[in-house]
């Protein structure tokens, strides 16, 4: 069985080591800046939180946390995740609506 592994990081050019060195500054630069973006993806949601949050007149997004898990598991399919999001803000714009405008009250007479 013939095993070739991965040049990108390894270093092996003009080496006798039997072990090749690994460009070690270059993963961690890949590391912090992955966390730095996950990190800022974070404050991105909290944001994005916030703002459903007054947009819906509510205390609570209940579904918000469903709908970053369910994007993060399917990232092929924006356009689900953008559906999913928007039908849980919607459905709280809504409530609120009818709420702020009596509508729920005046059915319920009727």
């Amino acid at each position: 069985m013939n095993q070739t592994l991965p040049t990108a990081d390894l270093n092996t050019a003009g080496t006798t080591d039997v072990i090749p060195s690994v460009a070690i500054d270059r993963i961690i630069a890949q590391r912090n800046e992955g966390i730095a973006l996950f990190m800022q993806a974070m404050e991105c949601l909290a944001t994005a939180r916030r703002i459903l949050l007054d947009a819906s007149g509510d205390i609570f997004l209940y579904g918000f946390e469903d709908c970053v898990t369910d994007s993060v598991r399917c990232m092929d399919k924006p356009e689900e995740a953008k559906r999913n999001i928007t039908r849980l803000a919607d459905r709280k714009i809504w409530d609120r609506l009818m709420a702020d405008t009596g509508m729920y009250t005046f059915m319920s007479s009727c």
